[in-house]
């Protein structure tokens, strides 16, 4: 297979492994051969190569082949390479890692024949040859001493550095069955009786070995270790599960057994493995040598778990027991199977097949089919810490009949894990999106129910607990207002708190580039309140206002515990200190609750002519209607509201007086300017509802079941990215006024066209302005303009202080300049500075200092978590209904006939 670009690899042979400095080198430093790959090869096309290269003759020399391989910015280690598996290492490591040379370590084994054992070929160091012990002791000091510094001195023998069994096995030779052990008669072992004559008696005693007795009476380390492990798994205190086998018991029958058939060799006459307690060798000898390990005393090898690929096997370990079944979990629902857990201790994990432990407790299971043998079994080992899988069979050998579709295997916290990623990316994550996801992706059905917990489960491993965001609050809220100059923070504590340790009752925040392009707005908010879906119990305030593209901003937050006069009069406070400042006059519009209107009334720098307030219309309305019933005054009522002229707001009160008695009598009790356009004085800027907070309150919904923390960092980086989109739509637009307002200019523009005007005083400005006919017969009205004093009669230049058609055809026969007519509030570059405001992110969370000062959460405030889904919608209400026989609008135009999508004067 052909690769993007080739691999150079650089062969090593003559010297030495050393371990030098925390990593591994090879010594002399003398490349003796280097050629490039074009294409992967196999192992043993690699090995053909290798022995071309070196001119080494098959026959009579085996090579052992180390890749060295970089483990961190300055150190490396080496690993076998004995088959294609632990080949792909290299490559994996040249996909990673440019520009990238592999190296290989070549050590050069002498094969001596038996001629006593026609065929069979034995190495004098048969188990592990001198570079082998070596690599093993430089690992071994480097995975489990890392404080251990003395490096392994350049002239150190074998036998020096023949510590523990891993290297008296290297040292001393174990044969096969059926050959003589009688060393007197095996001539092909002359080079190891004169090793073992060269060193001294106590190092012979030291391997263990007699090699003048049989088999029987070897004194294997394989045995010693068998008593190691039953000792390594710790004392339990939980009551076992009748029926479970003793793994103690396993281990030693397998040891006995191994001792017994005196270890089997390869092809090759080498004992194949690795020691323990080594990570750095995964792959020693043939890969599937560790399938037919039984006995965790046998030299495994050591594989750590890898989220990313959820391949288990024989002697993995795992850090924790949740990870441990986590992982379990997840290979059962790969391959469509169910287990029980059948053991679950402080050290000791059991599962099997769910169809085996079923049957077990069933009678009228079919004795002809034999129950699934699938079993997995993990110990914590004292030695390292770690789990430990000690029995593991990797297939079923049932059918999967009691196993529907919808695996139980994947419950609510396996769906959190597997979303976590996405929650990250969306917040508005729907649950629909994820039982898709988990079919396509896992091939599983999974409920709507239990998506959703799952999705919750999600938000909580991403955001924490509630309890721990507000601990970390008040480092948050500091760096925060450090890092981004002008972010307003204000506390109300409960009366019950200390100095030092504080209970939470109120906060309230504004980000300071929010704050300054409110005071380029117009001077109008709407403010409301909606309520915490999460554990708190509590509300959360929002101010907003409209920019020069009438698009909303949102400039003040309060999270509070109720909405009561108190919480809504401390909102105000707030938000007349630390937001609007000196600004005056402003213009509030609101519902009708009986905090804000204390709040209003009851403050001198709320009160008029600092302040406005006014009421939704659509509260008004609805208000009307829980008290009298009837189509037509709903209609009646918000016509006379939203009326710009006082004839037509004269006629509708006429009707609406004489129809419904009782519901004018309710309406005469509410302040006329309140809610009526045409008594507004002109201060609310034709805003008639408070349909802006409403919908950023929609918009801001997926943040309400969020801990709080989590809820004020998500608005800071939703405003960063608003101000950032607006920002980029002001420095392209290329229209002498935003988009909306441009839109609407061109609208009333190609209207005075069709209308006729009469200068009645040029000099003062007086003109009358009749309108043009039009197919259905409406039109011919007369509307009076006075240019001069920017008043028109039919009331939209005073309310919306943009010029209507009557003005632009008056401004036309003048032949004046239309543009200085819009308000400059409306202007693009009014809209650029509006979204000049800069943000800076907040610094690492380490550098964050924490104040002389603890929050904890007011415990009464938690509420017990309902069992399924918390609305997260308002519920609606007769303001959501829509009246049958008005014709539906474009929302950009508000023209009736078509939509945004197909809508003519946004394509224009």
């Amino acid at each position: 297979m052909s690769i993007e670009r080739p691999v150079r690899v650089s062969l090593y042979w003559g010297g030495r492994i050393h371990y030098e400095d925390g990593s591994i080198c090879y010594l002399p430093r003398t490349c003796n051969c280097t050629f490039s790959l074009r294409s992967k090869i196999g192992y043993d096309e690699l090995v053909d190569r290798i022995y071309q290269y070196m001119g080494v003759d098959r026959g009579l020399f085996k090579l052992n082949i180390f890749l060295r391989q970089p483990c961190g910015r300055s150190s490396y280690n080496v690993s076998p390479v004995v088959d294609d598996e632990t080949l792909e290492i290299m490559y994996d490591v040249w996909n990673e890692i440019v520009p990238y040379i592999a190296e290989l370590y070549i050590e050069k084994e002498e094969i001596f024949q038996n001629p006593r054992v026609t065929g069979t070929f034995i190495s004098p160091n048969t188990n592990c040859s001198p570079m082998m012990s070596l690599v093993h002791a430089c690992m071994d000091l480097t995975r489990f001493r890392p404080n251990f510094s003395t490096a392994v001195p350049e002239t150190a023998s074998v036998s020096q550095l023949a510590q523990g069994d891993c290297v008296r096995d290297s040292l001393e030779p174990r044969l096969p069955s059926g050959l003589r052990t009688d060393v007197e008669s095996v001539q092909g072992l002359d080079s190891i009786q004169s090793f073992r004559d060269r060193e001294s008696p106590e190092h012979v005693g030291s391997y263990g070995l007699d090699f003048t007795a049989g088999p029987s009476h070897c004194n294997s380390p394989l045995a010693d270790d068998s008593e190691h492990d039953v000792e390594d798994v710790q004392e339990s205190e939980s009551v076992d599960v009748s029926g479970s086998d003793s793994d103690g018991e396993i281990e030693q029958r397998g040891v006995h057994q191994d001792v017994e058939n005196h270890q089997s060799f390869d092809a090759s006459g080498n004992l194949s493995y690795a020691p323990r307690g080594l990570k750095f060798f995964s792959n020693l000898g043939n890969i599937d040598d560790d399938e037919h390990l039984t006995d965790e005393s046998e030299l495994e090898r050591i594989v750590i778990f890898s989220e990313e690929n959820n391949n288990i096997r024989m002697h993995m370990r795992f850090e924790s027991k949740q990870q441990l079944s986590r992982a379990i979990r997840m290979w059962s629902i790969n391959n469509n199977r169910e287990f029980r857990v059948v053991e679950s201790k402080s050290n000791t994990w059991v599962a099997k097949c769910k169809s085996a432990v079923q049957r077990s407790f069933t009678t009228a299971a079919d004795s002809s089919e034999p129950p699934c043998d699938w079993c997995v079994r993990a110990v914590k080992k004292k030695t390292h810490g770690l789990w430990q899988i000690t029995k593991w069979v990797n297939d079923h050998n049932c059918l999967g009949d009691l196993i529907s579709n919808s695996n139980a295997s994947l419950t609510s916290s396996v769906i959190a894990r597997h979303i976590v990623h996405s929650i990250e990316d969306d917040l508005g994550y729907k649950v629909k999106s994820i039982v898709s996801h988990v079919k396509e992706v896992l091939k599983v059905d999974v409920s709507y129910k239990k998506a959703w917990y799952g999705r919750r489960k999600a938000i909580e491993l991403v955001f924490g607990s509630w309890d721990a965001n507000f601990a970390d609050l008040p480092r948050y809220v500091d760096a925060l207002m450090k890092s981004n100059q002008g972010t307003v923070i204000r506390w109300l504590h409960r009366s019950d708190s200390t100095d030092h340790m504080k209970t939470f009752k109120y906060v309230f925040w504004a980000f300071g580039s929010a704050i300054d392009a409110f005071h380029m707005c117009r001077p109008v908010i709407c403010v409301d309140g909606t309520h915490l879906r999460g554990e708190y119990k509590g509300k959360l305030f929002v101010a907003v206002t409209q920019d020069a593209n009438n698009r909303i901003i949102p400039i003040a937050y309060a999270i509070v515990d109720e909405e009561t006069i108190s919480s809504w009069s401390w909102f105000m406070e707030q938000f007349r200190y630390h937001v609007a400042r000196d600004q005056c006059p402003i213009c509030v519009i609101s519902d009708r609750h009986n905090g804000i209107i204390h709040a209003m009334t009851h403050f001198d720098y709320w009160q008029e002519p600092l302040a406005f307030h006014r009421y939704c219309l659509r509260h008004v309305r609805s208000n009307l209607m829980t008290h009298f019933k009837g189509l037509h005054l709903k209609r009646l009522c918000w016509a006379m509201g939203r009326a710009r002229q006082l004839r037509k707001w004269r006629a509708f009160k006429r009707e609406l007086r004489s129809t419904f008695p009782g519901a004018w009598t309710y309406l005469s009790n509410i302040e006329i300017e309140k809610w009526c356009l045409t008594h507004d004085g002109e201060h609310r800027w034709g805003i008639l509802t408070t349909n802006i907070s409403e919908s950023y309150n929609n918009v801001f919904r997926g943040a309400r079941h969020l801990p709080i923390r989590a809820c004020i960092d998500l608005t800071f980086h939703r405003t960063v990215e608003l101000f950032k989109t607006r920002r980029e739509e002001a420095r392209h637009c290329r229209n002498p006024f935003p988009p909306k307002i441009w839109r609407k200019f061109k609208n009333s523009d190609q209207k005075a066209g069709c209308h006729r005007v009469v200068e009645f005083d040029g000099s003062s400005g007086v003109y009358k302005v009749v309108t043009g006919r039009r197919v259905d017969g409406k039109g011919g009205n007369t509307q009076t303009v006075k240019y001069f004093e920017n008043t028109c009669s039919c009331g939209k230049w005073q309310c919306y202080r943009l010029p209507c058609s009557h003005v632009l055809a008056v401004c036309r026969h003048r032949r004046d300049n239309p543009g200085a007519l819009v308000d400059p509030q409306f202007t693009k570059r009014r809209w650029a500075v509006q979204y000049s405001g800069k943000f800076n992110p907040l610094p690492h969370r380490d550098t964050w200092l924490q104040p002389d000062w603890e929050l904890q959460a007011d415990r009464s405030k938690y509420v017990a978590r309902r069992a399924g889904r918390v609305r997260a919608r308002r519920i609606r209400n007769e303001m959501d209904e829509r009246d049958p026989e008005e014709p539906r609008r474009c929302t950009n135009c508000h023209q009736s006939g078509h939509n945004r999508r197909n809508c003519p004067n946004f394509r224009a």
